[in-house]
């Protein structure tokens, strides 16, 4: 069933100054400023500033837009959440027999990781300037990554818990590896 036009709203809080210019979107909030290009994409996104509101519209749909409408409204609203609140995810460091080792460093915005299944292998995973991380936890085995920006933020966790992935092991016995364990959207 084809659907002639479809459209989309985001509700765009007070203490946030939202601009569009040539399919670049741009959002500043409490916490600093997020861009977004939408370029690849035939979709009209339309902010009326009295009404605090960006719609997004599509013309002559085909199948792939109703999701092509609704993802681009999803992320627009994660960009506003993000400089806003910002978003947090907790990770867990599990071992069994050697214990992992994570180091911060902060001059260069990176994570020091050794000793994974006893590996001599040094990991160092360096993170985009907008994510921060705190290790003041790092006794209860646990690591804190604080970002504004949802994509980053996310990527970068995968990132470190695919890499410590178990491969052609039994994952009841060997659960050594880096997890997340928390995502939460707040300050």
């Amino acid at each position: 069933q084809i659907f002639l036009f479809l459209e989309s709203s985001v509700m765009v809080p007070d203490n946030v100054i939202v601009t569009i210019k040539k399919k670049i979107l741009r959002v500043k909030g409490r916490f600093g400023s997020l861009n977004k290009k939408f370029y690849n994409n035939d979709i009209l996104i339309l902010y009326k500033k009295n009404k605090n509101l960006i719609r997004i519209h599509s013309y002559y749909n085909t199948r792939n837009k109703p999701a092509m409408v609704r993802t681009i409204a999803s992320l627009i609203y994660n960009m506003i959440l993000g400089v806003t609140n910002g978003f947090i995810f907790k990770m867990r460091v599990v071992y069994s027999h050697f214990p992992i080792i994570v180091k911060g460093i902060i001059n260069t915005n990176s994570l020091d990781i050794r000793n994974y299944f006893g590996q001599k292998k040094i990991n160092l995973f360096y993170f985009p300037s907008r994510i921060s991380f705190d290790l003041s936890y790092i006794q209860d085995k646990r690591i804190i990554l604080k970002s504004k920006c949802l994509e980053s933020l996310s990527l970068s966790c995968s990132s470190i818990q695919h890499y410590f992935r178990i491969n052609n092991k039994d994952t009841r016995i060997f659960i050594d590896g880096i997890f997340v364990s928390e995502k939460n959207s707040g300050p």
